[in-house]
């Protein structure tokens, strides 16, 4: 019976121990791999950090890099920053040896809470700023844009077209700053990098005046020209000066803005010059004229000199 007892003894000892050393094994197993655990977690939020720091919008016009621009020099990094930090608790964020030095039961209790592991934090847009940016731009040499306009081209009107400029549109450029920046992201796999080229959006100031947009009346402008203009033509030796007034009853333009002279017109006013005002050579006035050197005052003579004032005026 005493035998029996020490054997009995013997092996609840040896269960005991046994059973001591699993518990052991056990709870340096559990702590171990909640504070690997913990591990993980300042690591990702590091990550994170760095992420923040290092991401980064690149701004390009027509294909040439504008600038490079981190975070904190768009003004959102500290936001950003702020968005990643709470995106943990306290306990994620203790140090290493804070954490080691918690009671095996925290650090259980800890372990079995779902923590922040692959998350992706957008870019926080309060305090944005894209003065940096517009700075760069506005720093670029840039053209205004030209209005289209009528012209003279020796035969009749025409219209030069509207010419582009490189003046910007600073309200779609910062338009689209804001919609780039507020699209990125950080992340744990490392800084995001993107880039806006300007010209993908609408960001230059069109001509006001363009041949889509405008009607051009020719008329007004031949009329102007005309009004302007003095010829002198000799009839039978004798100066018939020829003012805008006059010049205007024989002087028209197609659909297509070319000048034409009314050949007939002409004609019958210059068989009878004495609707004319006539004026010896020296009774003219002051007043810019040209003279039609022909005897014969023909129309076809006069009509090129009236074609040609049209385009020299």
């Amino acid at each position: 019976m005493k035998k029996a007892l020490i054997i009995f003894s013997s092996v609840l000892g040896a269960a005991l121990l046994c059973a001591g050393v699993w518990f052991f094994l056990t709870t340096a197993r559990q702590n171990a791999a909640a504070e690997a655990a913990h591990d993980a977690v300042l690591q990702e939020y590091a990550q994170l950090e760095q992420s923040a720091a290092d991401t980064a919008l690149t701004v390009t016009e027509n294909g040439s890099e504008i600038g490079r621009y981190s975070l904190e020099a768009l003004g959102v990094q500290r936001g950003t920053e702020n968005a990643v930090t709470a995106a943990f608790s306290a306990t994620d964020l203790m140090d290493a040896e804070a954490f080691s030095e918690l009671p095996f039961r925290n650090k259980q209790n800890w372990d079995a809470l779902p923590h922040p592991r692959g998350i992706r934090i957008p870019v926080d847009m309060d305090g944005f700023d894209t003065s940096p940016v517009m700075a760069a731009l506005d720093g670029v040499p840039r053209e205004p844009s030209q209005d289209a306009y009528a012209y003279f081209d020796g035969t009749g009107f025409s219209i030069q077209d509207a010419v582009p400029g490189t003046m910007l549109k600073k309200d779609v450029i910062e338009d689209a700053l804001y919609e780039a920046v507020s699209q990125m992201f950080v992340d744990s796999s490392g800084p995001q990098t993107r880039t806006l080229e300007i010209t993908d959006y609408d960001c230059y100031l069109p001509p006001e005046v363009t041949r889509e947009n405008t009607e051009f009346d020719f008329v007004p402008l031949l009329q102007e020209r005309v009004s302007a203009m003095r010829i002198q033509v000799r009839f039978r030796d004798e100066l018939i000066a020829l003012d805008g007034s006059t010049l205007r009853h024989f002087v028209k333009l197609d659909r297509d803005g070319r000048v034409l002279v009314q050949k007939k017109t002409l004609d019958q006013q210059l068989a009878h010059g004495r609707s004319f005002t006539r004026r010896r050579t020296q009774s003219i006035s002051s007043t810019p004229s040209w003279t039609a050197r022909c005897r014969s005052a023909s129309s076809t003579s006069t009509m090129s000199w009236i074609r040609t004032r049209c385009a020299g005026s």
